[in-house]
């Protein structure tokens, strides 16, 4: 897709992608920062959770998922709002595709460089945890720290699947599970590696304590997508529609979308 400087492109949505609920949190910061821009929203509900699946059957489903919404819709720029996807497709996606390509990664430049103590963690799907990826960005930017990596899928899948439902004991008893890996490790930095536990930062902090900071990529990413838009001359001049949500499937969770939708500001449209 050859991108142009015509009024055309520039009213075109940027898209967000995800596996599931967790790209909603960038999405939040995006539109506060870029009040003028369209977003549409793609949750691989048919193929959630990437975290538990080989790096194989991510870059399947991502690469069929992403096809299939270039057929659809017209975008300028995509987003993937998924650390897993990607650690895992994010260079497959920009052989394929003529189109700029912001990807998620665990925050741990940030978190190396705020850590006084030198001693950070790193919460994230299995996924994320085993690839090699997640352990090049440790060499290579925290490389004097002493780093200690958690899989913590059930906090990803409480937010997906129970977020609305979850009381808050049992939100707050899962967290208090994950973290209690970190006993005496004398930490003073989390980084949280994967989108959907943000929408758990609030609490992620009250556990913690005062003395360890949450640390995730949400302002780097959005200043990204921020310079891309600028560079490439393509950013929106005005609002020209309505901010649009899209799954891949399950009609199960139709309902649930829909409520996130409304949280959102976003319209709920459908199976794509």
């Amino acid at each position: 897709m050859l991108l142009t400087n015509s009024l055309e492109i520039k009213s075109y949505p940027v898209v967000f992608f995800d596996s599931g609920v967790g790209g909603l949190s960038y999405l939040a910061r995006a539109k506060e920062k870029l009040p003028d821009e369209r977003f549409v929203y793609i949750a691989d509900t048919k193929n959630y959770p990437y975290g538990d699946k080989s790096s194989q059957e991510i870059r399947e489903a991502v690469l069929g998922v992403i096809t299939r919404v270039f057929q659809k819709i017209n975008m300028k720029c995509m987003v993937i709002a998924c650390n897993t996807a990607s650690v895992v497709a994010l260079d497959d996606l920009r052989k394929r595709f003529s189109l700029p390509f912001i990807g998620v990664v665990p925050a741990i430049k940030p978190a190396a460089a705020y850590s006084e103590k030198k001693k950070i963690a790193v919460l994230a799907t299995l996924r994320t945890v085993k690839d090699q990826y997640l352990h090049h960005l440790i060499a290579d930017f925290a490389g004097g720290c002493d780093v200690t990596v958690v899989p913590a899928g059930d906090i990803r899948d409480i937010v997906e699947k129970r977020y609305f439902t979850a009381t808050i004991e049992e939100k707050e008893a899962l967290l208090k599970e994950t973290v209690k890996k970190l006993k005496n490790r004398d930490i003073d930095a989390v980084v949280l590696g994967c989108t959907h536990f943000l929408f758990l930062e609030k609490e992620f902090k009250e556990i913690l304590g005062n003395t360890i900071s949450v640390i995730d990529s949400r302002e780097g990413v959005i200043n990204q997508l921020i310079h891309i838009l600028q560079k490439q001359d393509i950013a929106a001049q005005s609002l020209s529609g309505s901010n649009e949500c899209y799954i891949t499937g399950n009609n199960d969770s139709t309902a649930r979308y829909t409520r996130f939708c409304k949280e959102f500001g976003l319209s709920f449209s459908g199976i794509i």
